[in-house]
């Protein structure tokens, strides 16, 4: 006789048995697990849930002659209600299991993966032996594949975990759907292509962990990413609505003379910018110089584009070029005397 003692446990993590027939759970003993596994194959005779209980006996009175008395057969169950919660009841009805029989080994019986997801846990208490799956055999003619379709097509309908992909996904795609034919035909293409470049992109992110900086950004500026995002979408159907003078001029007025489009660009980068610098200030009491410093070495260069065209004057170029020097160094010069009295009244505090 094998002095080692060993349970042979049965699970049903969704709770199946104590929910359809009211049993109170844990059940221990081969008497009580036989009597629980009989009630339910009667009223639930296609549910797989009473096989693998009709299992663990058996591996039950398998053993039976090996271990005597130390082996025992007992039914845990866990909950409808969600995966943490199934796994605490499974877990606190193993410890009373184990209260009663002090198994130095279990052995895990199941009807499949769903059940076997609480090993991990078990294993926490005790040493797993052994895991037996109970595969059901099922003959493959057409009146059985009618049953296992009518089965399943119900439980794809009436069960709110799978409700939610059977028909929550159909009628998301029904739903863009019908937004989509109500779209005029005339900004379909915006949209078609503004979901393409924006599926295309996320992809590239993804493949190339390029998206983790871009979280990172998101978190830390939000305000800054929605200006951004808001600014993208309205430049893009601004463009979209000029598309046809785009192609014939390179370089169109589009809000009224003498704005162009590198200079509305211009502009709003200088906007994004100083909204980032504003949000950087708010946040962490910094001024971020080196943003203030790119607004005014960037957004003006911009104007060039109204400058030189077919036939422009060398004195105009010369003067903007001459302002725009003028302006980077008066701006350059005010960011060091506030970073040289920041510095100073820092080293007289210290002191």
């Amino acid at each position: 006789m094998v002095e080692e003692r060993i349970l042979v446990l049965c699970v049903d993590r969704d709770n199946d048995v104590g929910e359809r027939l009211g049993v109170k759970t844990p059940v221990i003993g081969r008497d009580n697990v036989l009597k629980v596994g009989l009630d339910y194959i009667v009223r639930y005779p296609d549910d797989s849930d009473a096989n693998a209980i009709f299992g663990a006996v058996k591996v039950y009175d398998g053993l039976r002659p090996i271990y005597g008395d130390n082996i025992e057969v007992a039914l845990v169950t866990g909950s409808s209600g969600g995966d943490v919660e199934a796994d605490l009841k499974v877990m606190a009805e193993l410890d009373r299991v184990l209260s009663v029989f002090n198994a130095d080994g279990i052995i895990l019986v199941s009807d499949g993966p769903s059940d076997e997801v609480v090993l991990p846990l078990i294993q926490s208490r005790k040493t797993v032996v052994s895991v037996k799956r109970i595969v059901v055999k099922q003959t493959r003619s057409v009146e059985d594949f009618a049953v296992l379709s009518r089965y399943y097509i119900r439980k794809a309908f009436l069960d709110p975990e799978w409700r939610r992909y059977t028909l929550g996904l159909p009628g998301l795609i029904i739903a863009l759907y019908g937004l989509w034919i109500l779209i005029p035909q005339s900004i379909k293409p915006i949209i078609a292509s503004s979901i393409s470049l924006l599926l295309g992109l996320a992809l590239l992110f993804i493949a190339f962990n390029a998206y983790r900086p871009l979280v990172l950004f998101i978190r830390r500026y939000e305000v800054t990413f929605f200006t951004i995002l808001v600014t993208a979408i309205v430049m893009g159907m601004y463009i979209n609505a000029y598309s046809t003078v785009l192609r014939s001029n390179p370089y169109p007025l589009l809000i009224g003379k003498p704005l162009t489009l590198p200079e509305l660009l211009g502009i709003i980068y200088g906007v994004l910018v100083a909204v980032l610098v504003l949000e950087t200030y708010t946040k962490t009491h910094r001024i971020p110089y080196g943003h203030i410093a790119s607004i005014s070495l960037i957004s003006p260069l911009t104007g060039l584009s109204s400058i030189i065209t077919p036939g422009f004057n060398i004195e105009s170029l010369m003067l903007f070029l001459t302002i725009y020097i003028l302006i980077n160094i008066l701006v350059l010069a005010l960011i060091f005397l506030i970073r040289r009295h920041e510095r100073r009244m820092r080293i007289e505090g210290r002191s």
